[in-house]
């Protein structure tokens, strides 16, 4: 008996000695299967997702369609002709002046831009088509402009009951007219933290990827996941759950994870 034993320990060896974190992978797979998933670290997505329908077909006098679906009870305004200058301190400050206060934000954005619609209220779980129309008598006159088109800003209702470290987003939006003929898109989209840190979007998902986009881990999968709050993407969604709530890169703990 403890001569097999020994035999199917050296075997085990000689087999993590050939197939390494591939072999650990799959036989933690196998313990899944069996026992359950871990659940001592929270995976969430972003409370808001925001898609423009039919661009090509968009322009200045027709306006655009977009459907917005949020997880959470929402606020949204749209902020016609932003000034730039305000978005780039979003997005160039390491750190952010502006408070998280949905009437605070509202305010600001509503001193940057020429005019405002809303506040609408946009039912959680809910996918919403809206249309988004200009003005006739505003333009934004030639380029270069010191102005974008249009700002949606979307804010959670209840910060308390939100699971995401997301509790606000801005998307800027290109229309196409005359002047700028490229298609009706966003340009840009800039998230707030609960801390009160901004940040575009991009960055939350890809700043703090690894090299080569393996998981730092098992070294067999992609990275899918973000650890929040360190923003650390460095692990797939099984490693994830066996990362002991530390980040392999920094150390830090971390008590939710984005998937991307």
């Amino acid at each position: 008996m403890i001569i097999y034993t020994i035999a199917v320990i050296i075997i085990f060896l000689i087999l993590i000695r050939i197939f390494g974190p591939a072999l650990y992978k799959r036989l933690y797979r196998v313990y899944i299967a069996l026992v359950g998933k871990v659940d001592h670290v929270t995976a969430t997505d972003p409370p808001f997702t925001i898609m423009i329908r039919d661009q090509a077909d968009s322009d200045w006098n027709s306006g655009f369609e977009f459907d917005i679906r949020c997880k959470e009870d929402t606020s949204l305004n749209m902020f016609w002709g932003v000034e730039t200058k305000l978005i780039s301190r979003l997005t160039d400050s390491p750190t952010s002046t502006f408070t998280t206060s949905t009437s605070s934000l509202e305010q600001t954005f509503s001193d940057h831009s020429t005019y405002t619609q809303g506040p609408m209220r946009v039912q959680a779980e809910c996918a919403h088509r809206l249309i988004a129309l200009p003005d006739r008598d505003f333009t934004l006159g030639l380029p270069p402009r010191d102005r974008v088109p249009l700002v949606l800003l979307c804010t959670v209702g209840d910060v308390n009951v939100l699971e995401s470290e997301i509790v606000s987003m801005i998307t800027v939006v290109h229309i196409r007219d005359e002047h700028c003929t490229d298609i009706t898109s966003k340009i840009k989209e800039v998230v707030c933290l609960k801390n009160g840190y901004w940040m575009s979007m991009s960055r939350y998902y890809d700043g703090g990827r690894v090299d080569g986009g393996m998981c730092v881990v098992c070294r067999d999968v992609l990275v899918n996941r973000i650890l929040l709050p360190c923003r650390h993407m460095c692990l797939c969604d099984m490693c994830v759950q066996d990362a002991d709530q530390h980040c392999p890169m920094c150390g830090m703990e971390f008590t939710s994870s984005v998937i991307v």
